[in-house]
């Protein structure tokens, strides 16, 4: 039977063959003679299975019988492609890097995403543009703190504190009006659904939405991967002397992006990262493409 992300590439195949299910086996076949053909019925069940539960459907006869197991195979499968990518490239660096712990099912939700995702794309080439990204991060006026490295050890609570001016920064990169937003509780709530679905109708993106959002993805939010890591670099090159120049430098930093930077980040980048969460079957993948 398909994997997870076999059946992303079936539905991707029948929606460009515009859901004629007897075409789409027949090409698909040709175009992937390496993989499981399945019959022309097969994709038409897929699509009907993701529209009614809101999931692609389980492989038959494959049942794990605890999570332990679950997580176990994946760290066997990645530790495979870690060892096969410094192999590859010996002078890369296997320095950690930090990423958003994925939880079982989640990467089964990022595939059904990107599947969405691409289904829009295939509709509308100019899709990308039409997005609304929001999110939003904290700027400190002595650069970035790691709590973890602040230490102060006593026999009693000393109530020691460290003071910080710092400028949170909320932001949208705007070309037109599908909103996107993560799945941050308040962005949950029953009347801001109602009030988005009244003003948009089914063009946003949220947790419980015609697109949902999949939990546990910065890496597929261009303003985490991209715009305020840039910023930051940006911002910090000179230590803000109080909290307007800190102002002033975030305006600055934002003023400096060019159309160049933007396009690379909401198209060439995005894509990239969709098609490479994609084909490592909805886990973590930012390793495999620095």
């Amino acid at each position: 039977m398909a994997s997870n992300n076999e059946k992303v590439y079936l539905l991707l195949v029948y929606g460009e063959y515009q859901r004629n299910s007897r075409n789409t086996a027949r090409l698909y076949a040709e175009r992937y003679p390496e993989r499981y053909h399945p019959p022309y019925n097969y994709f038409v069940r897929i699509e009907l299975f993701l529209r009614n539960s809101g999931k692609l459907p389980a492989r038959q006869g494959i049942y794990r019988r605890n999570q332990r197991q679950v997580i176990g195979e994946a760290n066997i499968q990645d530790e495979s492609q870690v060892l096969a990518y410094v192999q590859l490239n010996p002078r890369s660096s296997i320095r950690p890097d930090l990423v958003q712990k994925l939880v079982p099912g989640n990467s089964n939700r990022r595939l059904i995403f990107i599947a969405c995702f691409m289904v829009q794309l295939h509709d509308d080439p100019n899709f990308l543009q039409f997005i609304c990204w929001t999110d939003e991060s904290k700027f400190i006026n002595n650069g970035m703190i790691n709590k973890q490295n602040n230490r102060y050890w006593a026999d009693h609570n000393p109530y020691w504190k460290t003071g910080t001016n710092h400028q949170t920064v909320w932001e949208k990169i705007r070309n037109n009006v599908f909103f996107q937003q993560d799945g941050v509780p308040a962005h949950n709530t029953i009347v801001l659904r109602e009030y988005l679905q009244n003003k948009l109708g089914n063009r946003w993106i949220c947790t419980y939405e015609a697109v949902a959002w999949p939990p546990r993805s910065p890496d597929l939010t261009l303003l985490d991967f991209f715009l305020w890591g840039h910023l930051k670099n940006v911002v910090y090159t000179t230590p803000p002397l109080n909290v307007q120049d800190l102002k002033n430098k975030i305006v600055n930093s934002f003023a400096e992006l060019t159309k160049k930077q933007i396009l690379a980040a909401t198209q060439i980048e995005m894509i990239r990262r969709l098609q490479s969460c994609m084909e490592n079957d909805g886990l973590n993948f930012e390793q495999f493409i620095r």
